[in-house]
């Protein structure tokens, strides 16, 4: 006993297969809990993939409405446009036409 503390998670780690971010290959796959531990244990809430995709825009073209809430609880910054396929979260939201998530991004806006 008596050892530091150390955590049995590293949230900067890559997918092996893809390349990606855990926290982008969570969102991909709408995994909320996981996306919850990764911010937990530090994961940047704004990291990119080759693409400049960030979680939120990830989460935000598929709809994931719960994704979202947890991702902007955590600071994600709803500005960033990615790279290919440019535009901003909000921007893939209403040109997917989830409107949840549009007017989640639009109160979160007026109030920051």
């Amino acid at each position: 006993g008596g050892g530091k503390n150390t955590s049995i998670i590293d949230a900067s780690i890559t997918s092996y297969t893809t390349s990606q971010p855990a926290l982008l290959a969570a969102t991909t796959n709408n995994h909320v809990e996981v996306i919850k531990s990764l911010l937990t244990y530090g994961a940047d809430v704004n990291q990119t993939d080759d693409a400049g995709h960030t979680a939120i825009s990830i989460a935000a073209r598929n709809g994931y409405y719960w994704a979202c809430q947890v991702l902007l609880e955590y600071k994600a910054d709803v500005t960033i446009q990615s790279k290919k396929g440019g535009g901003t979260p909000l921007q893939k939201a209403r040109k997917y036409r989830h409107f949840q998530v549009v007017e989640l991004f639009e109160s979160h806006l007026s109030e920051s």
